[in-house]
């Protein structure tokens, strides 16, 4: 009985230590592509901050699900849209997915939220999809 204790305290303490040493920030493992700015990383459903691939549709799916190939590694914002958590999401080899999936055109920038994208938007992004009214910043749109 002693022996048991002992065995399972062991376990509860090498849990609690792994737990303790893990970036409560990060998420990674295995991805699933559900949309160009929608994705599931290991059991954790994300969305890309800014990120607006809102009206490119399957053809912009497709791109990403050949941008992300593998393993994902996200850190979290904090922030909470629609049940999933905002992130920025990289392969294994470094490439930020929100930003090439704007740099081959196949979404815009989110600047509302985050403007690090803009330099990479492409002018045939622009006429193809305009940009969603919730990516504007609030003094550009009608309200």
């Amino acid at each position: 009985m002693i022996r048991q204790r002992a065995c399972t305290l062991g376990l509860v303490l090498a849990c609690l230590a792994t737990a303790a040493t893990a970036d409560p920030l990060v998420v990674s493992g295995p991805a699933i592509v559900l949309d160009a700015d929608t994705v599931i990383v290991g059991n954790t459903r994300v969305r890309l901050k800014g990120v607006d691939a809102a009206e490119r549709g399957e053809d912009a799916r497709a791109v990403m699900m050949g941008i992300v190939t593998s393993d994902l590694t996200c850190r979290l914002t904090g922030e909470k849209t629609h049940r999933r958590q905002v992130v920025y999401c990289f392969t294994a080899d470094g490439t930020d997915i929100g930003q090439e999936i704007i740099e081959m055109g196949m979404a815009l920038a989110c600047p509302r939220f985050d403007a690090r994208y803009l330099p990479f938007e492409q002018a045939d992004a622009l006429e193809a999809q305009p940009r969603a009214s919730y990516c504007l910043p609030r003094n550009s749109r009608s309200e």
